[in-house]
């Protein structure tokens, strides 16, 4: 059963969960680390405070401890929890999210990560010149621009060679930035930082609830592609990303989820047999991996994706993974 719960930042100020946001901020908590979710929220409530717009948060309940929202001030964010309380899945949770959104502009964020404090200044322009896209935020971890966030590809060769690509792309958009270039064409925009018109989420689903775990951005971005709707980063629309505490804590888990979520998105749009040799390739992969590691904890990670592989096997389509199928795995 659902449930949504609305509330003001502060009781006092009733009229703050009143005014219809400028900006809906969704975030998806699963075990989420109540100190990175604090400073995630303290960088919203700044970026807000920066852009001079009303922010409201929306937190999905997807399992796990539900952190505290920290103070935010007489003229903070309003906030609206909403969720099952246990783990459905983060494009089912943002797809639920989405009926209760009011504003007409919407970011998704992860618990994890803090925007700086233009960011969603740089976010609101481009989505002014740019309506119909779908914006990715310049995902940064250690400092660094994270390549996964705007890559896409169907094997660990493709990937590197686009995560070698997309290394010198980002010295041409640091450059760009300087010049006062916007934005920059990317293949996915990441679900961890990710803004749109909410009109044009809802158009496109936003997510397909056959994603349990991963790939539901990069399934939603070539969807999006397709569709001739664009997929830009915001140059400066920086979001510091720490990782994910949940993912390290349930690295089997992950692991099972990602495989899946990898043959998956290859198997829908790029078809059967694109899709069998993308097995083989990961099958090979991972067990070369098994055979040379001698952490306990990573062979068991990659004896989860041995699973997810097993549960494909040569077929067409898998059953959606459910959290039974987690916890096997």
């Amino acid at each position: 059963m659902w449930y949504i719960t609305a509330y003001p930042a502060r009781v006092s100020n009733a009229t703050t969960d009143h005014r219809t946001p400028d900006l809906d901020v969704v975030v998806v908590l699963f075990h989420a680390d109540p100190e990175l979710f604090r400073r995630c929220v303290g960088s919203v409530v700044t970026a807000a405070s920066r852009a001079a717009v009303v922010v409201r948060l929306v937190l999905v309940d997807n399992g796990g401890p539900v952190p505290s929202v920290p103070p935010l001030g007489p003229s903070g964010p309003g906030v609206v929890r909403t969720g099952t309380g246990r783990n459905v899945g983060f494009g089912r949770a943002v797809n639920a999210a989405m009926e209760v959104v009011r504003a007409g502009r919407v970011l998704l964020l992860n618990p994890d990560a803090e925007l700086t404090p233009d960011a969603l200044r740089a976010f609101l322009r481009a989505a002014e010149r740019h309506p119909r896209a779908l914006l990715a935020g310049t995902v940064l971890t250690d400092g660094r621009l994270d390549p996964d966030a705007v890559i896409d590809w169907d094997s660990s060769v493709e990937r590197l060679v686009r995560r070698w690509v997309s290394r010198h792309r980002v010295r041409e958009s640091v450059s760009g930035a300087a010049q006062g270039a916007a934005v920059v064409p990317v293949a996915k925009a990441s679900g961890g930082a990710l803004a749109a018109d909410a009109g044009l989420l809802r158009r496109l689903g936003p997510f397909d609830e056959r994603f349990f775990l991963y790939a539901e951005d990069a399934d939603l971005s070539r969807r999006a592609r397709r569709a001739g709707i664009e997929v830009l980063r915001v140059v400066c629309a920086e979001v510091h990303h720490v990782g994910s505490a949940s993912a390290r804590s349930h690295a089997a888990l992950v692991e099972f989820a990602r495989a899946d979520a990898a043959v998956r998105v290859t198997a829908v749009h790029r078809g059967h047999l694109v899709s069998l040799v993308q097995r083989v390739e990961l099958l090979v992969v991972t067990t070369l991996g098994m055979a040379l590691e001698r952490d306990r904890a990573a062979r068991s990670a990659r004896g989860a994706r041995l699973r997810a592989l097993r549960r494909w096997g040569v077929r067409r389509e898998a059953p959606p993974v459910g959290p039974a199928d987690l916890h096997r795995g």
